[in-house]
């Protein structure tokens, strides 16, 4: 088996080194950006919430106009 010849003290060092070079520096941080994958999400919340509405209107209407 091999012996090493360096302290511990050393192979620390050169492990912290090698950590700030991968992670030393924050990445920065992009602006949000709207896509269209947003745009179709709102369009089709939206949409969906339209029918429904339009959809049940009228029967509620009748409902309502039956009740009275």
């Amino acid at each position: 088996m091999a012996i090493s010849t360096t302290s511990f003290e050393e192979r620390v060092t050169r492990i912290e080194a090698r950590h700030e070079e991968r992670f030393g520096q924050p990445k920065r941080r992009r602006g949000s950006r709207i896509t269209f994958p947003f745009f179709a999400g709102i369009g089709i919340v939206m949409g969906g919430t339209a029918y429904a509405f339009a959809a049940t209107t009228n029967e509620i209407q009748w409902i309502l106009a039956i009740a009275q």
